[in-house]
């Protein structure tokens, strides 16, 4: 049982860090234009 438990959670954070990674990239790409802009 304790294994399904964390395995759902370990996907959840692997969904959870792909997120923030994009949002990074996006936040970062964002940056850099206006600067060039």
């Amino acid at each position: 049982m304790m294994l399904a438990i964390s395995d759902l959670v370990l996907k959840k954070l692997s969904v959870y860090n792909t997120f923030v990674l994009s949002a990074k990239s996006q936040y970062l790409k964002a940056k850099t234009s206006e600067n060039h802009g």
